[in-house]
């Protein structure tokens, strides 16, 4: 293992120091406008796109809340779920009286770094259905799924009033384009170049590929709102248009915008007596 020097642990602190801070300005917040709705926030770059507007960006304009945001770009559910992150949550959820959880979670776990295990050689297969390794996906699946129980689990032990609100995603469109800053790519494209890879070199199969590794993921999650109290799926696919996406995965400024829009008849279902613009 790599030893980690004093550029990592300074990193740590500081981003410690924020959080602590950021606790202590919604402890505040809660007591000064005790009227409001109380939320947190966790989860990946739909939520915390450093770069452009997000998600949350959006919906802290639509109206006077106590948030706390705790998403984190290139978050996978997984990764949220355990550790130190998933205490934080626990014991935040069990400290503060939260009405509402905002997560975002399951994009990165399907169509980021581990991506390749999902996806066969389309020399040796017959269709573009068959090159989706149907096993490997179905476990990565229920890892994520099993990772939502979790998150409804804490939930329900910490603070049981405490509604879920999640949401699917929209369906991407495999490209070159990753994200950019100042004209320079920082990360990805996360889909096509594994799909190149393993000879899937058809624009019209790669897009089906993605569509339908997305959709089921959508459809676990409605199945998941069905069978549990308090949990809310906003259905996001189909928001956006070929102009909307900024890259292969994020929507543009104005794309999330309408995703976020998708929360807002929620939000005053949620908070009737809250003003919701």
């Amino acid at each position: 293992m790599p030893r980690q020097g004093p550029r990592h642990h300074r990193r740590k602190i500081l981003s410690d120091l924020r959080s602590t801070r950021q606790v202590d300005i919604f402890k505040r917040l809660i007591k000064k406008y005790d009227h409001r709705p109380v939320i947190i926030s966790e989860g990946d770059s739909w939520f915390a796109h450093p770069l452009r507007t997000n998600t949350i960006n959006h919906i802290q304009k639509m109206g006077r809340f106590n948030l706390l945001r705790l998403e984190t770009s290139g978050h996978e559910i997984v990764e949220i779920m355990s550790g130190k992150q998933k205490r934080k949550l626990r014991d935040l959820l069990d400290c503060y009286p939260v009405d509402l959880l905002l997560f975002s979670g399951g994009g990165n776990d399907i169509v980021g770094e581990d991506f390749l295990p999902l996806i066969k050689d389309r020399r040796t297969v017959s269709t573009w259905e068959d090159a989706i390794h149907k096993t490997n996906f179905n476990l990565r699946l229920q890892q994520i799924k099993n990772a939502y129980k979790e998150l409804i689990n804490i939930r329900n032990a910490n603070r049981p009033s405490c509604t879920i609100m999640t949401h699917g995603y929209d369906y991407p469109i495999p490209s070159d384009v990753g994200a950019r800053f100042a004209g320079i790519k920082i990360t990805g494209p996360w889909m096509k170049p594994y799909m190149v890879q393993q000879h899937i070199t058809l624009k019209s199969e790669q897009k089906k590929i993605a569509k339908w590794l997305i959709q089921k993921f959508n459809e676990m999650l409605i199945d998941l709102e069905g069978r549990t109290q308090n949990f809310i799926y906003v259905k996001t696919p189909e928001t956006l248009t070929v102009n909307e996406w900024g890259d292969e995965i994020h929507p543009t400024n104005a794309g999330f915008k309408k995703i976020a829009n998708k929360f807002k008849p929620k939000l005053k279902q949620l908070f009737p007596n809250t003003t919701i613009k």
